[in-house]
C-alpha cells in the first residue's frame, strides 16, 4: 500500500483552505473489480456526503457520464456527511477510515399497469416471468411480466380473493402448466390448473375447513403442502396431493358458468395448528420443516410442521399484519398497524425482542417480501400510505420509495426470470433481474 496521501478536493485553491480538522484520511474499497480504484490513502473533506463521495469515485474512474454510488463505513450506509456519520458512531477521525463503495440501486421505472375490477389484494411473483394476482372481484389472474398481458383467469370463489400462491413457482414459459392456490373470504381455498393456452383455469381441488375468511395462503418449497391462516384464529395444513373426499372430477369453470362448487373435488382433511388467539393475518412457509405466522393477537409464531408444535413466539406491541422469513439471512421482518417495520432474529437469545425498528411509512404496513437472492439483507414493504419502500438493513432509511399507486398498497413481491435445467431447478441466479410487483386499492397491479 502506498504511503502517499492524496486530496480529493478539486482545485488547488480549495486545497489550500483545508485544515487537518476539516479532512479525514480514507481508503476506498469495493468488492466489484470493474469499479475498483487504487486502494491508496487520500484526504477528503469531512463535509462530503454521498454526492461528494460519488464525484470522487467518478473522477478516479474517469466516468462520463457519472453514476451514483453508495458508501458504507463499518458495514453501515453513509446517509449524512462523513463528519456526522463518524460522530454518531464514535469513530476516531484521526484514524484512516476504510470506506466501501458500490453502485447505487436506482429506483425502477414503472413498466406496466394491469387493471382489475376491484382491489388487488395479493400478488405473487415467479421465477419464470409470470405474476399471479388475487382481487376483491373474486378472481385470480396470471399475467405475463414482459408484456403485461392477462394469460389466464380463475373464476370460482363466492367471495373476494384475499391471498394467492404458486404451487409451481417456476412454470416453463413454453407450454408449461400453471398450478396455483387461492384463499378467499368465502372460507375456502381452491387449487387451480391451467395451460398457457387456456384463458380460464380449472378447479382442481377445493379445501374446506376454515370457519371464517382465509386471509393468507402459502406453499412449501416442494409444492406438495399448503398452509392457510384465517380470521378464525387457526392455521391449517393441507396435502396438495391428497385424494378428494368426493369422487367428482375437476370442474372447468370456463365451461360451467354456474361454477358448481358443491360438486367439485373437495378436501376437508387437514392439520390444525392452534395457538393464536385472534385472526391469523399472514402465513409463510420458507423451509421444508418450519412455517411462520402473524396475528392480530400481536404475536409472530414459528411452527415445526412435523411435530405440529409452536416452537417460538415473538411478541410485538401491536397488531402484526404481515411477516416474512429470509432463508438467506435467518431474519424475520414484520409489518404492523403502528406503521413500523420490525426485524427479529429467532436464532439468538434476545430474538424474542425486535432487533431493529424501521420508521418511514406513514400508514399501516400491509406486506413485506425479502429479495429472493440478494447477498445483502434487502426487502420490500408496502403500506396504506400508498407507497412501496425498498430497504437494506445496513441503513436505517429506505434505499428508495415508490409512489406510483394512487390508493393504499395491499401487497408487494419480487418477480423475475431465471434459467432452469430439465428438472426445473435454477441453474444460476447471479446477474438475475428481479422486479417489484404490487397490488393496491386503485384496482391495479403495477
Amino acid at each position: 500500500m502506498s504511503s502517499t496521501t492524496s486530496t480529493a478536493t478539486g482545485s488547488s485553491s480549495k486545497k489550500s483552505k483545508l485544515t487537518n480538522d476539516s479532512v479525514v484520511r480514507v481508503i476506498f474499497t469495493t468488492k466489484k473489480e470493474d469499479i475498483r480504484v487504487p486502494e491508496v490513502e487520500m484526504a477528503i473533506p469531512l463535509k462530503f456526503t454521498r454526492y461528494g463521495l460519488s464525484e470522487t469515485i467518478n473522477l478516479l474512474l474517469d466516468r462520463d457520464p457519472p453514476k451514483p454510488f453508495d458508501f458504507l463505513i463499518d458495514s453501515e450506509f453513509v446517509r449524512t456527511s462523513i463528519d456526522k456519520h463518524l460522530r454518531k458512531h464514535n469513530i476516531n477521525r484521526e484514524h484512516t477510515i476504510n470506506i466501501e463503495y458500490t453502485e447505487a440501486i436506482i429506483p425502477p421505472e414503472k413498466e406496466m399497469e394491469c387493471e382489475h375490477d376491484d382491489w388487488v389484494s395479493s400478488v405473487s411473483g415467479s421465477f419464470s416471468g409470470f405474476v399471479l394476482t388475487g382481487s376483491y372481484d373474486m378472481k385470480a389472474r396470471i399475467w405475463d411480466q414482459k408484456t403485461g398481458a392477462c394469460i389466464t383467469t380463475a373464476e370460482g370463489h363466492k367471495g373476494s380473493v384475499k391471498s394467492v400462491a404458486w404451487l409451481n413457482k417456476a412454470p416453463k414459459r413454453d407450454g408449461g402448466k400453471f398450478k396455483f392456490v387461492t384463499a378467499s373470504m368465502d372460507h375456502t381455498l381452491i387449487a387451480w390448473r391451467a395451460s398457457q393456452s387456456e384463458e380460464a383455469a380449472s378447479i382442481h381441488h377445493i379445501y374446506k375447513g376454515h370457519t371464517a375468511t382465509v386471509n393468507s395462503v402459502s406453499v412449501n418449497i416442494s409444492g406438495d403442502k399448503i398452509c392457510s391462516g384465517s380470521y378464525d384464529a387457526t392455521i391449517r395444513v393441507w396435502d396438495a396431493k391428497a385424494t378428494p373426499d368426493n369422487s367428482t372430477s375437476s370442474i372447468d369453470v370456463h365451461q360451467s358458468k354456474r361454477r358448481r362448487l358443491d360438486t367439485a373435488p373437495q378436501i376437508m382433511q387437514n392439520t390444525a395448528l392452534v395457538g393464536h388467539t385472534a385472526s391469523v393475518t399472514c402465513v409463510s412457509w420458507p423451509t421444508s420443516h418450519q412455517l411462520i405466522s402473524a396475528s392480530a393477537d400481536h404475536t409472530i409464531r414459528l411452527w415445526d410442521v412435523s411435530s405440529e408444535t409452536n416452537t417460538d413466539t415473538l411478541t410485538a406491541p401491536t397488531v402484526v399484519n404481515t411477516v416474512a422469513y429470509s432463508t438467506v439471512h435467518g431474519l424475520v421482518v414484520s409489518g404492523h398497524s403502528d406503521t413500523v417495520l420490525r426485524i427479529w432474529d429467532p436464532r439468538v437469545d434476545t430474538g424474542k425482542m425486535a432487533q431493529q425498528t424501521l420508521h418511514s411509512h406513514q400508514g399501516w404496513a400491509s406486506a413485506v417480501a425479502w429479495h429472493p437472492y440478494s447477498q445483502y439483507p434487502r426487502f420490500a414493504s408496502s403500506s396504506h400510505d400508498k407507497t412501496i419502500k425498498v430497504w437494506d438493513l445496513r441503513s436505517p432509511l429506505p434505499l428508495f420509495t415508490l409512489s406510483h399507486h394512487t390508493e393504499k398498497v395491499l401487497s408487494v413481491d419480487w418477480s423475475g426470470l431465471l434459467n432452469f435445467d430439465e428438472e426445473n431447478n435454477s441453474k444460476d441466479v447471479s446477474g438475475s433481474q428481479f422486479d417489484l410487483v404490487s397490488g393496491g386499492a386503485d384496482n391495479k397491479m403495477r
